[in-house]
């Protein structure tokens, strides 16, 4: 019998890929495919194990799917809207099961200003980071009770 941790794992494989050749679309493509089904098995493991073991491994598929796009061509899109997915994701689950302030803030920081806020500050006011970011600000203004950091 699998456990949580087993079943969030075996998931987070969707996310990640050892193709050297994501400059052509079709390989884009099959890893754009896996990861959204990837997207769908945490929502569905979110409601069957809970939000608060959840949201660590929604932010490990970010930060693997945020690799992968730094090395592939993904000129239609395809991996940026599961990383929009992801986001998503991971703000509903917050909402669920409100995880510590501090630490959510941690995670934004890095995640704002780390290995993917180049991609963030470089990219047009209308991406998934830019939107997520103003999400997240009002996510942790719920999740603190209004209380000021």
């Amino acid at each position: 019998m699998s456990t949580a941790t087993d079943d969030l794992q075996a998931a987070l494989a969707s996310f990640r890929t050892r193709s050297s050749e994501l400059w052509n679309w079709r390989a884009v493509y099959r890893y754009t495919d896996e990861a959204e089904q990837g997207v769908g098995e945490l929502t569905g493991l979110a409601r069957l194990h809970g939000a608060a073991i959840t949201i660590p491994y929604v932010e490990k598929a970010i930060a693997s799917a945020f690799r992968v796009l730094m090395r592939a061509d993904d000129s239609n899109g395809g991996i940026q809207i599961v990383i929009q997915e992801l986001l998503e994701l991971h703000q509903q689950l917050c909402l669920v099961e409100a995880p510590d302030v501090d630490r959510l803030v941690a995670w934004l920081q890095k995640f704002e200003f780390g290995e993917t806020g180049e991609y963030s500050r470089s990219t047009s006011s209308g991406t998934p980071c830019r939107s997520a970011s103003a999400a997240w600000t009002a996510t942790v203004a719920r999740c603190s009770g209004g209380r000021r950091r």
